[in-house]
């Protein structure tokens, strides 16, 4: 069973989003989802960069769409350079209407809220 480490939500006017963090054998797992329950969007790994003030990677897997490119990979890359391993991200973002600064900003601020949930 997975154990979520943090789960933050997050609303700005009419939109809400939800974050959770579960630890895996070997790197985490990033939900994020503006719906009721979590689900299976945009496919993301990223993974911290194994030498000293390298860059983080980030890939898609364009399993049910690639909507949010640059959400993605902000998401992907700022998640494995603070917990420090491999994420796998799962961004089931769905809502309609809002606009795509909110989104993007609402979504970082929420996860930051969930990495920040979590101890070291």
């Amino acid at each position: 069973m997975i154990n979520l480490l943090s789960e933050q939500e997050l609303h700005y006017k009419n939109y809400t989003v939800k974050c959770g963090i579960a630890s895996l054998d070997k790197g985490y797992l990033v939900l994020i989802t503006d719906q009721a329950e979590y689900g299976i969007g945009e496919v993301i790994l990223g993974t911290p960069s194994m030498l000293e003030g390298g860059k983080p990677l980030s890939s898609p897997a364009m399993v049910f769409g690639f909507k949010h490119k640059i959400l993605s990979k902000i998401v992907a890359e700022r998640s494995s350079v603070k917990l420090k391993h491999p994420c796998l991200v799962l961004l089931h973002l769905k809502q309609s209407g809002i606009r795509p600064e909110i989104q993007t900003k609402t979504v970082v601020d929420c996860l930051n809220k969930s990495l920040d949930g979590i101890k070291d």
